[in-house]
């Protein structure tokens, strides 16, 4: 029992340092301010959830006591019933998002009043390297670009603080053309931001299956320990 308790004791401190750092981290993360609120939130809960549970089951294991058990089989049952809802909530969340990103490019991005949404975009593309929510190219019929006339922000370009001005415009030829510009060095972000999510989701769920089966397997061991020291009549 302590062989399968210690792994999930050391995940819940995992989660646990993710969510903190994730949440000094800021708007570097995402755009969206509720989804960070809401993703930092889960990786608190869970990791501490998951943290209480590899320690009871591992002082459960050494001391063998009845009462550490019950509050360890408890635990479980209720971040089986968490992982689960968060396992079919998540593509939904995820979805959600994906529709607000594209507005926010396509209506919101640059318009007066909405300049916390401008900034957030503008310090996720310059620091992932990103462009757009699948690419550079949803920038072709927002408000922005028919009101500035280009193709894209300048936190879609790679530019050298030296010579900025000329790789500025070699990053708006690559967006007008769609291909880069010929013996040049591309400096436009064509990678859109989502994919960001996408890799998120993909190893959330994956965690969050991991979790669920570790959970049954874990739920059988406490119900069998409590039928072993369950005195006998």
């Amino acid at each position: 029992m302590i062989i399968i308790n210690l792994p999930i004791l050391l995940m819940g401190l995992g989660l646990l340092a993710t969510g903190i750092v994730m949440s000094s981290m800021g708007d570097l993360v995402t755009p969206s301010e509720e989804a960070m609120v809401a993703g930092v939130a889960f990786l608190i809960v869970v990791g501490s959830i998951l943290t209480v549970i590899g320690f009871s089951g591992v002082c459960g294991a050494f001391c063998n006591t009845d009462l550490l058990i019950k509050i360890y089989a408890l635990i479980q049952i209720l971040t089986f019933l968490l992982s689960l809802c968060m396992l079919i909530a998540v593509p939904i969340i995820s979805n959600d998002m994906y529709e607000r990103w594209h507005y926010e490019i396509e209506y919101l991005y640059e318009l007066d009043g909405y300049e916390a949404v401008t900034e957030r975009w503008n310090s996720l593309q310059s620091t992932a390297h990103c462009c757009g929510v699948d690419s550079y190219k949803d920038y072709a019929t927002s408000n922005y670009t028919k009101s500035t006339g280009r193709p894209v922000p300048i936190s879609c370009c790679n530019y050298d603080d030296s010579d900025p001005e000329a790789d500025i415009q070699t990053c708006f030829i690559e967006a007008y053309n769609g291909t880069q510009v010929p013996n040049g060095t591309s400096t436009l972000h064509k990678t859109g931001c989502y994919t960001i999510v996408n890799t998120f989701e993909s190893v959330l769920i994956g965690f969050l299956s991991s979790t669920l089966g570790l959970l049954i397997i874990n739920g059988i061991i406490a119900f069998c320990l409590l039928k072993m020291n369950k005195p006998s009549d």
